[in-house]
């Protein structure tokens, strides 16, 4: 299998390499990219959250310090070092019953304290769907 990455850098592309290659080239459920962007926020001491999906309806929630989830990015608890936010990764992964899927993702802090979302990905996650869903869509009379 070839893998082909435009404008990564060489430093991101050796991480991408060795955790590629430390899962034995078999990324599970596409899991790796996560733990790419999860190892390179905390190394660099960015502030992270862990995100997931709820189980019931499929909104964007976030790991608690009290250990619960929340639909506000405001209540996350926010980790700055590798190992805080693997805690809070293995946390949140063992609660399967009301969120799936729960991943480190980066997060700015604003200089009133506010946490807004520190990528695209994540800004489009919580604003929630980009397309309309069917409890939105109008019929015209």
């Amino acid at each position: 299998m070839i893998l082909v990455f435009f404008g990564v850098s060489a430093d991101m592309l050796l991480l991408i390499s060795w955790t590629y290659a430390a899962r034995g080239n078999q990324p599970q459920s596409g899991s790796w990219r996560h733990d790419v962007a999860a190892a390179t926020e905390t190394e660099n001491h960015r502030p992270v959250v862990v995100t997931a999906n709820r189980l019931t309806d499929g909104a964007v929630v976030y790991w608690r310090a009290d250990g619960g989830w929340t639909m506000r990015l405001g209540g996350a608890a926010v980790a700055i070092s590798a190992a805080a936010a693997r805690e809070l990764l293995a946390a949140a992964s063992v609660d399967q019953t009301r969120a799936v899927g729960a991943y480190i993702a980066p997060v700015k802090i604003a200089a009133d304290g506010e946490l807004q979302p520190g990528n695209l990905r994540e800004a489009i996650r919580s604003t929630g769907p980009t397309v309309e869903t069917r409890s939105e869509t109008r019929i015209a009379c």
